[in-house]
């Protein structure tokens, strides 16, 4: 809890008990915080994932307070969102926004905040952080420092996560 304490002051982020709760929760919270082993609204996160793919959960605003409010019955949805706006703006956390099943999209909460795609599983619907070839990071940011239009850039690709493959092949 420390570091987390740390990183909101080194940003000039005043550290309550529920922001460090909730920077904590979002950087070290995985697929088991939602989904018992064998549920089949499990996104494919218990399968052994291949070399590219990095195993954190992309939780929404509502997955974490409807987790963290359990601990702290004074949470409230507005300051949930409201602290996670906060990250984002002070480069503690990132967000991608994803249209997915025909949804309007929903906006998931992401640890890593530097350069990375995702993957995102078309049949199970999990979002995987994705690394990029050095060379696409390097003309993406490129593209952001050379136009005044663009000031940031997000890449989702749309696939079957290792989980889903043989599901999707057959």
């Amino acid at each position: 809890m420390n570091r987390h304490v740390h990183d909101l002051r080194s940003r000039g982020v005043h550290p309550s008990y529920q922001r460090v709760r909730i920077l904590e929760f979002v950087r070290n919270c995985r697929a088991e915080d939602f989904f018992e082993p064998g549920d089949a609204n499990a996104p494919g996160a218990f399968a052994p994932s291949s070399a590219n793919e990095r195993k954190d959960y992309h939780p929404t605003a509502e997955q974490i307070h409807a987790c963290l409010v359990k601990d702290i019955p004074t949470l409230s949805k507005t300051t949930v969102y409201n602290t996670l706006r906060l990250f984002e703006e002070n480069g503690l956390i990132s967000s991608v926004m994803i249209d997915q099943h025909g949804s309007h999209g929903a906006l998931r909460y992401d640890r890593y905040i530097e350069a990375h795609a995702h993957l995102l599983c078309r049949s199970c619907g999990e979002l995987l952080d994705w690394p990029l070839a050095s060379e696409l990071e390097t003309r993406l940011a490129g593209l952001c420092q050379t136009d005044p239009e663009l000031h940031s850039w997000q890449l989702v690709l749309r696939g079957a996560c290792r989980a889903c493959q043989p599901k999707c092949s057959a």
